[in-house]
C-alpha cells in the first residue's frame, strides 16, 4: 500500500485541531468556573458590606434614639429646676412681706391666716433636718451648701435686729437660729430608676478624690493570684492619671495599640490561617520592651490587669480560649515580670555601674552591679525559676544581675556540696565542646595539676547525685561560639532550657580535664534560634548595635 503523504497530514491536522478544541473547552470551563467562584465571591462581599452597612445603621439610630431620651431628661430637670426656683423666690418675698417692721400688713397670727399654697411653700421652708439631708442627696448639692455655709460662718455675724433674721409666725423656736440665716431646702428632682444624676467636671474630681480618701480599695476589685501587685492596685485615678494621659499620648497611644492586637486575635478567625494576627501582636510586644514607661503610664492604660492587659497572654485562665504561640507566651511573661519589679529602665545596660577603660579594645570586665537595683535576683536555685525559655541578655554580666547564671565570666556556676546551676557555652577556645541543640559535650575548666579546678568539682557533685535527686542544669549559650554553629545567638547571652548531665570523661588526667554530656529535657519549648520566635529580637539586635557603637566610641566594648 502506498503511503499518502496528504490523508496523514490531513489525519494529523484533525488530531491537532481535535486536541485544541479540547483544550479550549477546559479553558473556557475553567473560565466559568472562576467566573461563578468570583461571582459567588462578589456576592458574598456585598452580603457583608449589607449586613455592616444595616449594623451600623443599627447602632446609629440606637445612639440617637439615646440621645434623645436624655436630652428629653435633661429639658426636663431644667423645666423643673426653674420651677423651683420660681417657689423659692416667691417664697422669699412672702416672708420679706410677712416680716415685722416691713410696711407691708401684719404678721398673721397663725397659718390658717395663709392660703393652701402658702403653707405648702411655708411647710418646704421648714422641712425638718432629716427631709433636708435627704433633699440634698443630689448631686452637687452637698458641695454648695458646704460653700454656703463656710461663707456664712467665716464672715461676721450680723445684726439680730435685722428684718432677714426674725423669725415669722409660721417657724418654730427649734426650727430656725437667730445668729444664722434661714437655708431653704432644695426639693429633689426626680430620676428615673436606676438613672445616677450626671456630675461636673468639678465634682467629679471632688467626689473622687474624697472616695479615693475614705476607701481606698474602693476602685478596683482586690488582686486575683498575686496579680496584679499591690503598688499596682494602689495607684488611683488622680491628678498623676490625668498629667499622664496629658503627657504621655504617644506612649499610651502605642500600649492602646498592643491591646487591640490581642483584641484581633480574639475575634472569630478573618482567616483559615491566624498568623498574622499573632505577627502583629508578636511586633508589638517586641516593641514594649524598649517603651519608656512607669507606673503611672501602666495603670492608666491598665496594662497588668488580668482580663485586658499582659496576663491575658500567658495565664490560660484570662486567654478567653485563645491559644496564643509559645514565643509571644514568654515574652509577656518576662515583660510583667520586669514590669511588675517596677523596672521600668530600657536601657540594655540598666542595674550595671559602667567602668571606663583606657584602651578601645578593652572590654567592660570591671563592671559591676548596682546595689540599689531593684530587679536585683540571684543565681543559687535548681531550675528554671522565674526564668523564661529564649530570655535573652547583652553581656554575661546582666544575666547575674537577673539571676541566670552567678558568674561574671566563669562559665559553670554552683555552690560547695550542691553541685552545679547553670553553664555558659561561649566556645573561641582549646576546649572541644559538641553542641547540637538537643545533646551537648561541655568541657570543664583547665587545672594546674590532677585535681580538678572548682567549677569543674561542681559538674562533678552534679554527676555523683542519684539519677532520681540529680538536679538539671541551666544552658546559656553566648554569641562567642563558633559561627558554624546554628545554635548560636546573633548577640549577647540566651538561655536555651534545663539540661541533665547524665556522663562524663576525662580528657587529660594531669590537667584534670573532663567533658561532660548533657541531655536537654523533654516537655520544654523549642530553641529559639531560627523563624520569628528567634532571640534576640530584631529590636534587641537594634538597641544592641547602637550601644555597641556607642561604647566603641568612649573606649570601652560590650561582650
Amino acid at each position: 500500500m502506498d503511503y499518502d503523504y496528504h490523508a496523514d497530514i490531513a489525519a494529523r491536522r484533525a488530531k491537532v485541531l481535535a486536541k485544541m478544541e479540547e483544550q479550549n473547552r477546559i479553558r473556557k470551563l475553567k473560565e466559568q468556573e472562576e467566573a461563578m467562584r468570583a461571582k459567588e465571591q462578589e456576592e458574598n462581599d456585598r452580603k457583608a458590606r449589607e449586613q455592616e452597612g444595616s449594623d451600623r445603621k443599627a447602632r446609629e439610630q440606637g445612639k440617637s434614639i439615646r440621645r434623645a431620651k436624655y436630652q428629653e431628661s435633661i429639658r426636663k430637670a431644667n423645666e423643673q429646676e426653674e420651677v423651683i426656683q420660681k417657689a423659692k423666690g416667691q417664697e422669699k418675698r412672702i416672708q420679706q412681706r410677712y416680716t415685722p417692721g416691713n410696711s407691708a400688713s401684719p404678721v398673721p397670727s397663725s397659718e390658717s391666716t395663709l392660703n393652701p399654697k402658702m403653707k405648702r411653700l411655708s411647710l418646704e421652708v421648714v422641712a425638718s433636718p432629716e427631709s433636708r439631708k435627704r433633699d440634698r442627696s443630689i448631686s452637687g448639692e452637698r458641695r454648695k451648701v458646704r460653700r454656703h455655709k463656710h461663707i456664712l460662718l467665716s464672715s461676721p455675724e450680723p445684726d439680730a435686729s435685722s428684718p432677714e433674721l426674725q423669725p415669722t409666725s409660721t417657724m418654730s423656736a427649734g426650727q430656725i437660729k437667730l445668729s444664722e440665716p434661714v437655708e431653704p431646702s432644695e426639693p429633689s428632682i426626680p430620676l428615673r430608676p436606676g438613672k445616677k444624676p450626671r456630675l461636673d467636671g468639678n465634682e467629679r474630681r471632688t467626689r473622687a478624690s474624697a472616695s479615693a480618701k475614705a476607701s481606698p480599695n474602693a476602685q478596683s476589685p482586690p488582686p486575683v493570684e498575686g496579680q496584679p501587685p499591690e503598688w499596682y492596685t494602689k495607684i488611683r485615678d488622680g491628678p498623676e492619671i490625668v498629667l499622664v494621659r496629658r503627657r504621655s499620648a504617644n506612649v499610651l497611644t502605642a500600649l492602646s495599640r498592643f491591646k487591640d492586637a490581642i483584641k484581633e486575635c480574639e475575634k472569630p478567625p478573618r482567616y483559615s490561617d491566624p498568623a498574622p494576627l499573632f505577627l502583629t501582636l508578636r511586633e508589638r510586644l517586641h516593641n514594649l520592651e524598649f517603651l519608656a514607661v512607669d507606673k503611672f503610664i501602666l495603670r492608666a492604660a491598665r496594662l497588668l490587669d488580668n482580663r485586658i492587659g499582659l496576663p491575658k497572654i500567658f495565664n490560660p485562665k484570662y486567654s478567653e480560649g485563645v491559644v496564643y504561640p509559645w514565643d509571644i507566651r514568654a515574652d509577656a511573661e518576662q515583660l510583667h515580670s520586669r514590669w511588675v519589679m517596677q523596672v521600668f529602665d530600657t536601657d540594655l545596660l540598666r542595674g550595671i555601674v559602667q567602668a571606663r577603660q583606657k584602651g578601645k579594645q578593652d572590654k567592660r570586665n570591671a563592671d559591676s552591679i548596682d546595689r540599689n537595683f531593684p530587679g536585683r535576683q540571684f543565681a543559687n536555685f535548681y531550675g528554671q525559676g522565674h526564668l523564661v525559655n529564649g530570655q535573652w541578655w547583652p553581656t554575661q554580666l546582666c544575666t547575674v544581675r537577673d539571676g541566670a547564671h552567678g558568674a561574671a565570666q566563669g562559665g559553670i556556676y554552683g555552690e560547695a556540696g550542691k553541685g552545679a546551676y547553670s553553664i555558659v557555652l561561649s566556645g573561641g577556645n582549646h576546649y572541644s565542646d559538641v553542641d547540637k541543640g538537643d545533646t551537648i559535650w561541655y568541657s570543664g575548666t583547665d587545672s594546674k595539676d590532677e585535681t580538678p579546678t572548682e567549677n569543674t568539682r561542681r559538674m562533678l557533685e552534679t554527676l555523683e547525685t542519684p539519677p532520681p535527686l540529680r538536679q538539671p542544669v541551666r544552658v546559656i549559650r553566648s554569641w562567642n561560639l563558633h559561627k558554624e554553629n546554628p545554635y548560636r545567638p546573633q548577640r549577647g547571652f540566651r538561655y536555651d532550657g534545663l539540661y541533665d548531665v547524665q556522663r562524663s570523661k576525662a580528657l587529660d588526667g594531669s590537667k584534670a580535664i573532663h567533658t561532660f554530656y548533657l541531655v536537654r529535657r523533654d516537655h520544654q519549648d523549642p530553641i529559639r534560634y531560627q523563624g520569628a520566635e528567634a532571640r534576640p529580637t530584631a529590636q534587641e539586635i537594634r538597641e544592641y548595635d547602637k550601644l555597641r557603637l556607642l561604647e566603641r566610641g568612649t573606649g570601652s566594648e560590650i561582650g
